[in-house]
């Protein structure tokens, strides 16, 4: 396979970046990069080219490599610098498969924190709120971050640091997969009111119900009644991301 290397034609994907955690943000800018497709599976990385994108040293350049590499995001070679990995269906369904498992522990400990005090949906609420917005002006980059951001604050909730520490080791995946899985929806779906569905649940469902319900909602099978359920909430019949 031909050789392809970074040009400087990638903006907004490559964010400048700020003083603070140089490497990771670095990283970050990497990933979303890869997200929206300006970095393509197999395409070469050039640590100086990279650099000069970000405006950024090339220590937090190669550090970012580090980074990613150790999630299988890069691959590195001595000689031949950084890769993007190739993202094959697998490697998307192991992601999905571990990130299944991760939120059907985290969400009935999560709905059992909530149920202790009700004030911590209101940060899901807030969340729920600006993906209205964000739907109003069909911003699928800020949709697809709130997506995220919903999830971590559920698993967040349930105060595991383990699985925490487990959700956020798959986060820059699903950050990538994410954004693969909008490109390829059969139809547009609202990301608020899927997500209103999940946080009614999380305030009401029984546990059995609520591990049911997150592994559909993961496996993208989702379907909203128009009509509102008891109390309000939207109800989703068969899931979504």
């Amino acid at each position: 396979m031909a050789e392809r290397t970074v040009t400087t034609t990638r903006a907004p994907w490559f964010r400048a970046v700020s003083p603070v955690n140089y490497a990771e943000r670095t990283a970050d800018s990497i990933v979303d990069a890869i997200a929206h497709g300006a970095l393509q599976p197999g395409e070469r990385l050039i640590e100086a080219e990279i650099a000069a994108e970000l405006g950024v040293s090339r220590l937090p350049v190669r550090e970012a490599f580090k980074i990613l590499a150790a999630q299988g995001i890069l691959e590195l070679n001595m000689h031949r610098g950084a890769r993007v990995s190739p993202i094959a269906d697998d490697r998307i369904e192991t992601v999905r498969a571990a990130r299944t498992r991760l939120e059907e522990l985290a969400f009935p400990k999560a709905a059992a924190a909530f149920r202790a005090d009700p004030t911590g949906l209101r940060a899901l609420d807030e969340i729920i709120e600006r993906m209205k917005r964000a739907e109003e002006h069909a911003d699928m980059d800020e949709l697809n971050r709130l997506d995220i951001a919903f999830h971590r604050a559920v698993v967040g909730a349930a105060r595991d640091p383990f699985l925490v520490a487990l959700w956020d080791a798959l986060s820059l995946h699903l950050r990538i997969v994410f954004a693969w899985e909008v490109k390829a929806l059969p139809r547009p779906i609202s990301y608020a009111a899927v997500h209103l569905a999940l946080r009614f649940a999380l305030a009401g469902e029984s546990d059995a119900a609520l591990v049911e319900l997150i592994g559909r909602h993961i496996a993208g099978k989702s379907e909203i009644d128009p009509a509102p359920a008891k109390g309000g909430a939207t109800r989703n019949r068969r899931g979504k991301r």
